[in-house]
């Protein structure tokens, strides 16, 4: 929940999508941040590979882009 897009995941990834995982992980640097499977985000600007998990799931945080509201 980064504070410059929080109200975004909010209301994207939470509202609208709905498919973000309710454990979170904490970064000292980056904050706390939820885990989503989505691989296709439509709501995606941009990602950043983090890391690899022990089953060989890759994680990235990603960059979220503003939605016009129609």
């Amino acid at each position: 929940m980064h504070p410059i897009q929080e109200k975004l995941i909010e209301k994207l990834c939470f509202k609208k999508c709905g498919k973000i995982s309710i454990g979170g992980i904490y970064d000292k640097e980056i904050g706390a941040m939820f885990p989503c499977t989505e691989e296709k985000c439509k709501y995606e600007e941009s990602r950043m590979k983090l890391g690899k998990l022990d089953t060989g799931e890759i994680i990235y945080l990603r960059k979220l882009k503003e939605v016009k509201e129609k």
